[in-house]
């Protein structure tokens, strides 16, 4: 196979006698001094380096999921934060007319956990409909039930994660202080 003109890069040959790593050795050493040296390995070693170059693009895919997740959340968090800014004097009242701090701090993390759930399926569907779509026919993509299952526990924990906060900031707000904030 050859990458540019007058370049090879790779050659897959079997030996008539001896070993593999004895055929490998002499041919690195029959052209040690030429001009394009070689790096010869046997068909074992170079299935383990391209697992290996794979393992760490799988880990960096991972990382990389993780990132995406971390910054999602904070965008939840971001939302349930402006939302319950909003809302103060809202929950001010709540409070005036009896609503405990649990009471709200359920309002306000089922309102996150609602929102993110909900991403979750608009994403879920938009990546089904990619996946299944003529055009894309992504190799290899496919819809498992344990890959729909992990992306509602990300959905769950992304909306859990970034409601947290603002939930308990709403729940202990004082409704004096509520009542006092001005739109």
């Amino acid at each position: 196979l050859r990458k540019q003109e007058g370049e090879v890069t790779f050659i897959i040959v079997l030996p008539e006698q001896g070993s593999p790593e004895q055929l490998a050795t002499s041919i690195d050493e029959e052209l040690a001094s030429s001009p394009m040296p070689t790096q010869t390995t046997t068909s074992a070693k170079f299935a383990e380096a391209v697992v290996d170059e794979f393992m760490g693009f799988t880990e960096y895919l991972q990382f990389m999921g993780f990132i995406t997740v971390m910054v999602t959340m904070l965008g939840a968090a971001n939302a349930v934060a402006m939302s319950v800014r909003e809302r103060i004097r809202d929950f001010g009242i709540l409070k005036t007319v009896g609503y405990r701090p649990r009471d709200i701090l359920t309002l306000v993390m089922g309102e996150a956990v609602l929102l993110a759930v909900l991403g979750g399926i608009l994403g879920m569907g938009l990546t089904a409909w990619v996946i299944n779509s003529r055009p894309a026919q992504l190799e290899g993509f496919t819809w498992t039930s344990s890959t729909i299952a992990l992306a509602a526990l990300m959905s769950l924990v992304i909306g859990l994660g970034g409601g947290l906060i603002p939930a308990l900031r709403a729940a202990r707000l004082r409704p004096v202080d509520a009542l006092r904030v001005i739109d």
